[in-house]
């Protein structure tokens, strides 16, 4: 239980008297929480967000959330590479309840410069400040910094290809297609296989462009399904191998010709072992 005692001068809503002390909510999880009438002003439950006055009295009814420890695989004085569990969203923007932290919550005063799916786990760069987030965001946009990931799907595949598709985004889920249609994105993947242990096979993939859900919808449009993805993958095959989480990885991250004041990174290789059904 928490109480925040209203000082302001001028009117405003509960949400944003909330959100003033205790920014690392958000107003989905606050939404949810009014749902559940755990909050109250001047002890009186309410039932939509209402305004409140000087003097006020919000009660907040919320059981406080534990976070994680995460690995941080590199640190220099501009940024971190921390390696995200699988479950987890990036940022703070991605996610909804409070008693599941994003990965900015679990190392704050920390910018992700860019996004993985909460089911893939993996490598993270983040940027101590806005000015450092935007060069490295710049850096990212214009290439200079490869992402590797590794992947079991199921069934063999070829050695190795390169595709080219479009991909739309439709509220939760991604369409790919051959050619350019509607407003769909071009999405460029490249993988190799490094081996085949009887139906499995593992794959290295580098990811050329960073549409969301990009892998694994881009994937399965060639029929190559990843174990364990629940919205893009084989049912069948899912429940075949049992397994509860989705087998996708981002494991290495390259930094190739990244201008000053960051090139002492030009050259470096950030990489770790995922926990894969193939290693």
């Amino acid at each position: 239980m928490e109480k925040i005692e209203i000082k302001n001068t001028k009117y405003q809503k509960v949400f944003d008297s909330i959100l003033q002390k205790r920014p690392d909510l958000t107003r989905n999880f606050l939404k949810i929480t009014l749902r559940k009438k755990d909050i109250r002003v001047n002890d009186v439950k309410i039932h939509e967000n209402i305004d409140v006055v000087p003097n006020d009295v919000i009660t907040l009814y919320i059981k406080e959330r534990e976070l994680p420890t995460i690995e941080i695989v590199y640190k220099d004085d501009n940024i971190i590479v921390a390696n995200k569990p699988q479950g987890m969203e990036v940022t703070k923007a991605d996610k909804v309840y409070f008693n599941k932290p994003c990965l900015e919550d679990c190392i704050p005063n920390y910018w992700a410069c860019h996004r993985i799916d909460m089911n893939t786990g993996g490598l993270v760069i983040m940027a101590k400040n806005q000015k450092i987030f935007n060069d490295i965001c710049e850096c990212i946009k214009n290439h200079l910094i490869k992402k590797y990931y590794m992947t079991v799907v199921s069934g063999k595949v070829k050695a190795k290809d390169n595709l080219v598709d479009y991909i739309e985004k439709c509220s939760d889920y991604v369409k790919v297609y051959p050619t350019n249609i509607g407003n769909s994105k071009i999405a460029k993947t490249n993988y190799r296989t490094i081996k085949t242990v009887d139906e499995l096979s593992l794959l290295d993939i580098e990811l050329l462009t960073g549409r969301t859900h990009q892998i694994r919808a881009q994937l399965a449009s060639h029929g190559i399904y990843i174990v364990g993805d629940e919205k893009y993958g084989d049912k069948d095959i899912n429940k075949l191998y049992h397994t509860k989480k989705q087998q996708l990885y981002a494991y290495k991250i390259i930094f190739d010709s990244i201008p000053k004041p960051y090139n002492y990174l030009n050259g470096k290789v950030v990489e770790i072992k995922p926990q894969l059904l193939i290693n």
